[in-house]
């Protein structure tokens, strides 16, 4: 059977930063009866046609733009996408009919004008999350090892950790937190960019603790821009399940521990802020600002982290840290000698 004749219809593309809370919406949509997924992220089915290849590049960037939409790679793309996807219970794309088809790989936030040029009937759910916490998840995923994608990336020292953003070179020999925040910068910042030349009623912003808060009313508003049944039933409990990319349990203070780094690299963020607020102000969406207490917390975190005197001992070794790291007190500032 030729799967070709099963043309992508009104695609569905969550578009987002890594480390930005895309795997926990992406695992909540793809158990929707109407949409087929290929339960993991596309970076071997983009990146190994040669013609969309970073390595053959030269290492430029992940980006990719309207230029690079072919009719061939358009043919082979969407062939590759079907041969790997499979509905909510594992069946196969088998039927001669057009099928709705969810994607969601952080490169792709490189290369929305590329994918609307594939598919110019796409929906795009733009998922932000606030840019301390991101970027703080960020720099945990460099720290994990987890996420390697270039183990010798040609002019860096070292192996490069998530997506590969245009200028990824000016971060030569920068501290982590400059990287991290780049990556936050340039992702939104260009995929923003290019939304400006999409219509409207194809994106859809999305803020992540808008869904942490208030799942199913977010999940409500995301069936009914991409025009699918409502499904009161993909949230299956009072609490959200763990991702399967997560790497330290969920805190609001998380981030904490990584404030004082961030707070110095924060020109990086506020430069892309301006462009990013304008593209969701033009819409009537919210603005993303920098975590209110950035300031405080590195402050704080500073302090204590070169005077341990000032930290008073909790009543359990088991407790939060009071220094606000959000690691458990024996594990910080009351770990034995």
């Amino acid at each position: 059977m030729n799967r070709l004749k099963n043309p992508l219809d009104r695609p569905v593309f969550i578009i987002a930063a890594p480390r930005s809370g895309s795997t926990l919406l992406y695992e909540t949509l793809t158990r929707h009866p109407q949409l087929v997924s290929m339960r993991s992220e596309s970076h071997a089915i983009i990146e190994h046609i040669p013609e969309l290849s970073t390595v053959k590049r030269g290492f430029a960037s992940n980006a990719l733009g309207a230029d690079d939409a072919t009719p061939t790679v358009r043919q082979t793309l969407t062939a590759r996408f079907l041969d790997h996807a499979s509905d909510c219970k594992g069946n196969p794309v088998t039927a001669n009919a057009p099928v709705r088809f969810l994607e969601k790989t952080p490169k792709n936030a490189l290369r929305v004008t590329f994918l609307h040029a594939l598919y110019p009937d796409a929906k795009f759910i733009y998922l932000i999350r606030e840019p301390v916490a991101n970027t703080a998840s960020i720099i945990d995923a460099w720290h994990s090892g987890r996420f390697v994608t270039y183990p010798d990336l040609p002019g860096w020292d070292g192996s490069w950790s998530l997506l590969l953003p245009p200028d990824w070179q000016t971060m030569r020999n920068r501290p982590l937190s400059d990287v991290a925040a780049f990556q936050w910068a340039q992702t939104n910042r260009l995929a923003t960019d290019a939304f400006k030349g999409i219509d409207s009623s194809q994106v859809l912003p999305v803020f992540h603790d808008d869904f942490l808060r208030s799942p199913q009313a977010v999940i409500d508003r995301i069936l009914a821009f991409a025009e699918l049944s409502p499904q009161p039933s993909l949230i299956g409990s009072a609490e959200l399940p763990l991702s399967r990319y997560t790497l330290l349990a969920p805190s609001k203070t998380k981030w904490y521990r990584h404030a004082a780094a961030i707070q110095r690299s924060r020109a990086l963020l506020d430069t892309a802020l301006p462009s990013i607020n304008a593209y969701l102000a033009s819409h009537h969406h919210q603005s993303v600002d920098l975590h209110h207490e950035l300031d405080e917390v590195a402050q704080n975190h500073a302090q204590a982290a070169s005077d341990t005197s000032v930290i008073t001992a909790p009543a359990s070794r088991n407790a939060p840290c009071p220094c606000g790291s959000g690691r458990r007190y024996k594990q910080c500032h009351g770990k034995l000698s």
